[in-house]
């Protein structure tokens, strides 16, 4: 049987009511979806109107006036990827948008913001070292969930009297959330302690993965014995599956599984005590 959903109305450009910025429920996004739906219905496979900004201004406009209050913490623009982006080294860090697909040019403008820390050495490292499953993102985070929080965040664009003042609320979320995640994982070396945040990153196996990686073998070690002991459902796959690895050092890759199975191939490989 099916549940009906109560989503009420949501209004977008043209109307008085804004779209809501933080979204903490399934429902709320599944209203969100249903309501830009409905608002932007009668005006698909229509020509645009006269003075309308298409969708894609907007969002590069809004792009490059983020850019300019971000600058100072060195980042760029880089257009073609809607995403700000700073370079520290061989860690790259970016603040990108996420234009919904409900978008319509003079009606709905929404974007989400989500920030990442990536090096492509990590992904070289995993296929040799690692779990063979890494790539080169140390993490990335939908800009709600940083700080320990799960709110979806979502601002509405469109209607230019009021885009300065979303813009300036988008801003303030990036430096209250993005800025202090970000600053925290600048180098190999801010590894050693970033690892330990657990708001950027959760996944127990990723985490180690990443110390290893960045050469803190005792700080992976440390980690390890942290993660199994506040994790009894990991602790048994642990050790159910170190043994097997241990007794044969040629496996090359984790065999299939979660988190708990990686580890245990990771403790092996690199020769990690939890004990």
């Amino acid at each position: 049987m099916g549940v009906a959903l109560d989503c009420g109305r949501v209004h977008l450009f043209g109307h008085s009511k804004p779209m809501p910025k933080s979204i903490t429920t399934l429902e709320g996004h599944v209203c969100g979806i249903v309501e830009a739906r409905r608002a932007t219905k009668d005006a698909r496979f229509k020509p645009l109107p006269p003075g309308a900004e298409r969708v894609q201004d907007v969002l590069q406009e809004s792009l490059h006036w983020l850019q300019g209050r971000l600058a100072a913490h060195g980042f760029k623009a880089a257009p073609s990827k809607l995403q700000l982006t700073r370079r520290l080294g061989e860690i790259t860090q970016v603040i990108s948008f996420q234009a919904m697909a409900t978008n319509l040019s003079g009606v709905s403008v929404q974007l989400a913001i989500h920030a990442s820390v990536k090096a492509t050495s990590r992904k070289r490292w995993t296929a040799t070292e690692g779990t063979r499953y890494g790539s080169a993102n140390l993490w990335v985070r939908q800009l709600g969930y940083l700080g320990g929080k799960h709110e979806y965040y979502q601002w509405e664009l469109a209607d230019p009297h009021t885009r300065e003042r979303e813009l300036e609320d988008m801003l303030g979320k990036i430096q209250a959330l993005a800025l202090p995640a970000l600053d925290a994982w600048t180098s190999t070396a801010a590894v050693a302690e970033a690892v330990f945040r657990g708001t950027e990153q959760d996944r127990a196996d990723w985490l180690v993965e990443t110390a290893l990686w960045a050469g803190h073998r005792e700080v992976a070690q440390r980690l390890l014995r942290n993660l199994l002991d506040a994790n009894s459902r990991l602790m048994l796959t642990y050790r159910a599956d170190l043994p097997r690895y241990r007794a044969d050092p040629t496996i090359a890759e984790p065999f299939p599984g979660g988190p708990g199975t990686n580890l245990a191939f990771l403790a092996a490989r690199h020769d990690l005590d939890a004990s």
